[in-house]
């Protein structure tokens, strides 16, 4: 995936290193000083060691993920750019399947309950960060519907940064109408206008990708904690721990696959079935994160 940086144009990698780190300017970087940049980043956010080149670490990164959005395996004869795709729609998903949360919140308690853990998420988060998640998502869902950004309706949608329970709400409403224009789409390629949408949506499905990854990791603690009696403390402290090492991961990775994708005109498509096995087909259909009872399941 990180092979096609170099052949991005100079004001989209400005525009990647931005959603990488909105603090950092690059208004004065030439085009090797943003590269340098966003490498530094890249393997900031992943964790890498100064032995792992950021090709290698950034696939295997991918593959670590595997298990919390339900990826195909195995991926040895599989590129970059499949496991990519397989993710960003893996993210479409799931933002989906939040929405469907938020459309039961008023009716029940166990959606309440579930959706809050994103809430939390998102409460940790500068308001500022907030505001720009909530106007990229607004300006990918109205490019998808119409063609054009709706800058209006992304000032709009601003308005619900004050409250993070309002923000996660929007934002995902917003992400999964996404879902019929782009992530379902049986083309092998995008359009330029899906591929704009993809653009401005690439840091708000980082962040959804990041905060469905922080609720199934607290999913999978009570579950445990319902079967062992665990001790409180210490445990808890460094469940706490990992979760925030590895959302920023999550973020940059799905942030940068579907940016790299979207110009790459990669169709971003749950994979079509031609391209596995006929037992893997089974297994695929019925383990993705696609339906809301899965996320429903306590």
């Amino acid at each position: 995936m990180v092979t096609a940086i170099p052949g991005l144009s100079i004001d989209d990698k400005r525009e990647l290193l931005h959603l990488l780190n909105p603090v950092r300017s690059s208004r004065e970087l030439n085009d090797a000083e943003l590269e340098t940049e966003i490498v530094r980043n890249l393997r900031r956010s992943l964790g890498l060691s100064g032995n792992i080149d950021l090709v290698q670490g950034f696939r295997r990164r991918m593959i670590e993920l595997a298990p919390e959005f339900a990826l195909v395996q195995p991926f040895d004869l599989r590129s970059d750019a499949s496991v990519a795709t397989e993710l960003v729609a893996s993210v479409f998903d799931q933002a989906a399947e939040l929405a469907h949360l938020v459309d039961q919140l008023k009716s029940s308690q166990a959606a309440r309950d579930k959706f809050a853990d994103f809430e939390m998420y998102l409460k940790t988060k500068n308001s500022e960060h907030r505001r720009e998640w909530l106007h990229r998502a607004a300006i990918a869902e109205s490019t998808a519907r119409t063609g054009m950004p709706d800058s209006t309706a992304a000032t709009q949608a601003e308005e619900s940064s004050d409250s993070h329970s309002a923000t996660a709400q929007t934002l995902v409403k917003a992400l999964s109408a996404l879902v019929a224009d782009v992530a379902s789409t049986r083309e092998s390629t995008l359009d330029s206008q899906q591929a704009d949408a993809l653009v401005a949506a690439a840091a708000p499905l980082g962040v959804v990708a990041a905060g469905a990854f922080v609720l199934a990791q607290r999913r999978r603690r009570r579950e445990v904690e319902s079967d062992v009696q665990s001790r409180p403390g210490e445990a808890d402290d460094r469940r706490e721990k990992t979760r925030s090492r590895f959302s920023p991961m999550v973020q940059a990775i799905v942030t940068t696959s579907a940016f790299l994708l979207a110009r790459s005109g990669q169709g971003i498509a749950h994979l079509r079935d031609s391209e596995f096995p006929e037992e893997v087909r089974v297994e695929r259909n019925s383990s993705r994160p696609g339906s809301p009872e899965r996320l429903m399941e306590s």
